[in-house]
């Protein structure tokens, strides 16, 4: 019983330290702003993401990682 606790413990904080680390990544990438969607595929790669789109005049980054 103790065992499958600290298992699930485990589990949890690495799911929190996830989506943490996702949440900072996202904020970096949508600090990138736009005109069109053609420019932000450039800006997303040098960010380290494969692809992106302009949404609300914000660079949208996809494939991030």
């Amino acid at each position: 019983m103790k065992t499958s606790c600290l298992l699930t413990i485990l589990l949890l904080s690495f799911l929190v330290a996830v989506a943490v680390a996702e949440g900072e990544r996202s904020a970096r990438a949508a600090a990138i702003s736009c005109v069109g969607s053609p420019e932000c595929p450039p800006k997303c790669r040098a960010q380290g993401c494969k692809n992106g789109k302009c949404m609300n005049r914000k660079c949208k980054c996809y494939y991030c990682g």
